[in-house]
């Protein structure tokens, strides 16, 4: 592969790691959120409908699978940018 394609692609992974972790914050806030649901007391006094274990069980359900894909997405993003960068250019 030509330097100049690996550059192209390094910087499409770059690009691919920013957008993977702006799609990872709501999942972390979804699932920071129903934790706290879960372990205080009150989780109402932060905003009512943290009170609803329905709503709850949703955040889990929206941010769980969510930050597992990025996770996975992230991963292979990482592998293939190690590669690039460990292989020498022609």
């Amino acid at each position: 592969m030509s330097s100049n394609a690996v550059n192209d692609r390094l910087d499409e992974i770059k690009k691919a790691t920013l957008v993977n972790g702006l799609l990872n914050a709501p999942a972390s806030l979804a699932i920071g959120f129903g934790l706290f649901a879960r372990f205080t007391e009150q989780p109402e006094s932060l905003h009512p409908l943290l009170g609803d274990p329905t709503f709850v069980n949703g955040l889990f359900l929206f941010g769980l699978p969510l930050s597992l894909f990025c996770a996975f997405r992230g991963f292979k993003l990482a592998k293939e940018r190690n590669k690039l960068m460990s292989t020498p250019s022609a």
